[in-house]
């Protein structure tokens, strides 16, 4: 059964300053392009593959996206049948 997947106010914001950040900087749109694209890529997979990937803390979930360099973590709720992509960070930042 497919979960519903929930992107939270934190990933909205920090794909505004990713965006933000690649075209101010860069003056390149695209890479801000591959990673909301990414994003929808791990959306679907979560969708499907709840809570089957590498356990990060008591509550959340890491999938590693080596196509853009960044960890995207997610909790799980069972009872709702919902995934919450709770944040993203590069690899360089403290995880």
């Amino acid at each position: 059964m497919a979960y519903k997947v929930v992107i939270t106010k934190e990933i909205d914001e920090a794909l505004d300053r990713i965006d933000e950040y690649c075209i101010e900087h860069f003056h390149n749109y695209e890479f801000a392009v591959k990673v909301f694209d990414e994003i929808m890529k791990v959306a679907s997979f979560l969708s499907e593959n709840a809570g089957k990937t590498k356990k990060y803390s008591k509550f959340l979930y890491k999938y590693v996206s080596p196509d853009i360099g960044y960890n995207i973590y997610y909790s799980v709720d069972q009872i709702n049948k919902t995934v919450y992509i709770e944040k993203i960070l590069s690899f360089k930042e403290k995880q």
